[in-house]
């Protein structure tokens, strides 16, 4: 497992561009934010390390005036452990103006970037195993499978009043097959509360798959929560208390026809300006080994 190199790796990027920001430097429009998180877990068990990371950086400068900006975006996913391990890149060039933004290369899919993904008792495997059907396809192939190939993939995001939508088509192969992937998503915003929901079509010589999603999130003083909904009758509610500024504790349920029940408890401590520990127990109604636990620090930036 490629831990360590990979936790030295980012928190290496993640500390100089948390200076960088502090200072002033000539690239104006440049930015670089995400997360990186290290959980000890015991699973089944099983007692084993998972890393997982999200990254955004790029470079966005107002090209024409103040009206337009073409610039470049890569996100990265990276997902760790002993049973298995991948990274996903999503390259793309942009024009980003009056009419919304125009994205072309290897974007994220829209369904990655609108629908939203609450996190299950602070569980870096929970949540990569319960979140995937609110993912795109191309996350689930790009960290399960190595012979998934994105080719090429457009994208288009635009806001109307308070409701942003978007759209995006990838062409990929696997196992030697040419899959579309199609996303529509949006969201609106009331006040504290947002509304989201999408549609992914995957399709592929005479096969066809969509994946529907639906969900809303609320803020009310220090209590947040939400519940989300998708086509294979999954239903996940969540809530959580934000007790001051650095610490959360949160609470979550999962239910799926033909899966056991989860329920999560999370407590959350932030320190240090973007640094944290956290911890969490996620109970498996019906399972043998129904009892998961564990313990991260990781640093959002």
């Amino acid at each position: 497992m490629k831990i360590i190199s990979y936790v030295t790796s980012i928190l290496g990027l993640a500390l100089i561009s948390g200076n960088a920001a502090a200072q002033s430097t000539p690239f104006e429009g440049a930015y670089f934010n995400g997360f990186v998180d290290y959980e000890h877990g015991v699973i089944s068990g099983t007692s084993g390390e998972i890393l997982t990371a999200e990254l955004n950086m790029g470079f966005a400068p107002r090209n024409f005036g103040s009206s337009m900006a073409v610039g470049f975006d890569l996100e990265i996913d990276v997902f760790d452990t002993s049973f298995i391990s991948g990274t996903a890149l999503y390259p793309s060039l942009f024009i980003d103006g009056t009419y919304g933004r125009f994205s072309i290369g290897l974007p994220r899919s829209v369904i990655g970037s609108y629908i939203s993904r609450p996190s299950f008792a602070n569980s870096s495997l929970d949540n990569f195993v319960l979140n995937n059907s609110r993912r795109s396809a191309m996350y689930a192939g790009n960290i399960g499978f190595p012979d998934f190939n994105t080719d090429y993939g457009i994208r288009y995001d635009g806001q109307i009043g308070n409701t942003e939508f978007g759209a995006s088509y990838h062409k990929v192969t696997s196992n030697g097959d040419a899959f579309n992937i199609y996303g529509l998503a949006a969201r609106h915003k009331i006040g504290m509360t947002q509304i989201f929901g999408g549609i992914e079509f995957l399709t592929s010589n005479g096969f066809s798959n969509e994946n529907i999603h639906i969900g809303f999130e609320t803020r009310y003083d220090q209590f947040s929560g939400g519940a989300t909904y998708s086509n294979s009758s999954e239903t996940h509610v969540f809530a959580n208390y934000h007790m001051n500024d650095q610490i959360e504790f949160n609470a979550s349920f999962w239910n799926r026809d033909t899966r056991a029940n989860r329920y999560g408890l999370g407590v959350k401590y932030g320190f240090w300006e973007g640094a944290y520990v956290d911890a969490g127990v996620v109970y498996r109604n019906g399972a043998t080994d129904n009892t998961n636990y564990n313990v991260s620090l990781g640093y959002e930036f």
